[in-house]
């Protein structure tokens, strides 16, 4: 805020006058970052895209943007409630490492020097499909006549089959 002074007397009014400059702390966002959403998907990576929240909602200086991100039904090998931090001039991000068939449900946040704001709603978003990561194990092969076999093959996991 700019302050200016004076002196206002019977006399009249001073001609000289003092500015001063104050500037009050900042907060943190009241409003989540705005057009959140899917920008392109792998099958090991989504890429994101935001704009800044309102700037009548920044309540500071926008320092950074945090993404949340997990699967929505875990497993294994995946890690839940990962959090990934991006600059505040960057609009778009991609996070990387994910596996193929999965659903992530994924958040975003401003933040400034006061802290996160609220996060967005969660984007519910699936990775494609991949080929299977192993092929199965043949547990039986043999001959039935001389014109048929029979195979029997082990089943793959659901994180194995990386898709329908």
């Amino acid at each position: 805020y700019m302050v200016s002074s004076y002196v206002i007397s019977t006399q009249g009014n001073s001609s000289d006058f003092t500015n001063t400059t104050v500037h009050t702390q900042e907060g943190k966002p009241s409003a989540v970052p705005a057009s959140f959403s899917l920008l392109n998907a792998t099958n090991t990576s989504l890429t994101l895209g935001w704009q800044a929240p309102p700037l009548k909602d920044q309540n500071g200086l926008i320092t950074s943007y945090v993404l949340r991100y997990s699967a929505v039904i875990p497993l294994d090998n995946v890690t839940n409630g990962t959090v990934h931090t991006t600059p505040s001039n960057d609009t778009a991000d991609t996070l990387y490492g994910l596996n193929p068939f999965f659903t992530y449900s994924v958040v975003i946040a401003a933040v400034t020097s006061a802290g996160h704001g609220p996060f967005t709603t969660p984007l519910l978003l699936i990775t494609p499909p991949s080929e299977p990561s192993i092929a199965p194990t043949i547990l039986e092969a043999r001959n039935l006549s001389k014109t048929a076999i029979f195979v029997a093959w082990s089943k793959l996991a659901p994180a194995q089959l990386n898709g329908n």
